[in-house]
């Protein structure tokens, strides 16, 4: 919101739909924002259960031209482990979620990247253009030192000094192009989500808490 009444609508707003929730959701999400959230042990068994049936869904999808590129390209990456089960924890292992999520994602790499090696591995720092290191060079996203109450890495992620960087505009209407900023953010999720990360948090069970401002 740029004014006071912006403000003001924003907020009302976010009480109505504050007021749509049950108890046991506003406690949910009241709880995970301080870092206050249940363990969920992830059995062996139950695991294995959902990735199973995880790729039973996958398999029921009749549109995801771009997941099957990524598969021929690369199979033992989208098949392994490690991948699925970002999207299975990201959706406390709902499985027709986390199949429609990694659908979606390849999606989206297609549309950012196009249809290369890139789609079916990690996206690294040397595939961003020029425009996107200077985006990144410019601080928009910052992995604090301190963890929050659950022990998670607090991440903070700010695109309004990107808009106005580097000094002089992006282009005659000073705005950074959207897709390159996409593909900027795909790439630090990526670095957030990669396996050497994963084991540097390994001590937080709860992951990663991203605060945008």
């Amino acid at each position: 919101p740029e004014t006071v009444e912006e403000a003001s609508r924003a907020e009302a707003l976010l009480a109505r739909e504050l007021e749509k929730l049950s108890i046991e959701e506003h406690e949910k999400i009241v709880f995970e924002v301080h870092g206050i959230v249940p363990l969920h042990e992830e059995e062996e068994s139950m695991v294995e259960k959902r990735l199973e049936e995880l790729d039973q869904a996958l398999n029921q999808v009749e549109q995801k031209d771009a997941y099957n590129l990524a598969v021929r390209l690369n199979p033992s990456y989208v098949y392994s482990r490690h991948f699925r089960m970002m999207f299975l924890r990201c959706h406390e292992f709902d499985v027709a979620a986390a199949a429609d999520m990694i659908v979606q994602h390849f999606e989206e790499k297609r549309r950012l990247f196009g249809d290369g090696e890139i789609l079916a591995r990690d996206v690294r720092q040397s595939d961003l253009s020029e425009e996107g290191r200077i985006i990144l060079d410019s601080g928009f996203t910052q992995v604090l030192d301190a963890r929050d109450a659950a022990g998670r890495r607090i991440v903070l992620m700010s695109s309004a000094g990107v808009r106005e960087f580097p000094k002089g505009g992006w282009d005659e209407k000073n705005e950074v192009n959207d897709s390159e900023f996409r593909r900027v953010t795909t790439w630090f999720s990526s670095q957030l989500t990669s396996t050497l990360f994963l084991v540097a948090i390994s001590s937080a069970p709860f992951g990663i808490f991203l605060c945008p401002c």
